[in-house]
């Protein structure tokens, strides 16, 4: 099962979110220290509000992340 494969970003910690394309470890803090002060992000489109990912990034990260444990 794919889904079984995406990354959540929404519980990922920073070695599983390192794993997404274009995310290295200046991202990985980002996601969750936005996690930590905004809680969880509802849309993979509030990945846009992390500083540096913008709509490119976004639509190379899309097809590897899911916002819950099973969707």
């Amino acid at each position: 099962n794919p889904q079984d494969e995406l990354i959540n970003v929404n519980a990922a910690g920073r070695e599983q979110l390192m794993t997404l394309p274009g995310i290295g470890p200046a991202y990985s803090d980002r996601i969750i220290n936005y996690r930590e002060n905004h809680g969880k992000f509802n849309s993979v489109e509030d990945l846009k509000k992390i500083k540096g990912i913008g709509e490119k990034r976004l639509e190379k990260l899309k097809p590897f992340v899911k916002l819950k444990a099973s969707q």
